[in-house]
């Protein structure tokens, strides 16, 4: 399923342009039992496979503002990561799970 355009944002990895987005609001069971976060990230042009990124820091207060949120830097790191395992973000299929490893700094 693509990414809406709406509420996404763009980032460039190794020249090739990515739409990314953070879901706005926390799902039930991350607001209430501080599950970890997810975001979404595909080719500009959508015309390939959804990366869905896991972040596995425990990061509900994200949604308050007030505690470590997920940056472009975070979204980048993932996207390479997860080239380098294998997601082909040009071909149809179904999505790509990845987890995020690397610390909230």
């Amino acid at each position: 399923m693509a990414i809406l355009k709406k509420g996404s944002r763009k980032i460039i990895v190794e020249s090739i342009e990515y739409r990314w987005n953070i879901r706005r609001k926390p799902t039930h069971s991350q607001a209430d039992y501080s599950c970890n976060v997810t975001a979404s990230a595909e080719l500009s042009d959508a015309s390939g496979a959804v990366l869905v990124i896991t972040f596995l820091w425990n990061n509900y207060k994200y949604y308050e503002g007030t505690e470590h949120p997920i940056t472009p830097k975070h979204i980048k790191e993932s996207i390479t990561g997860a080239i380098n395992a294998g997601w082909e973000p040009s071909k149809q299929g179904a999505q790509f799970n990845y987890e995020h490893k690397s610390s909230r700094t």
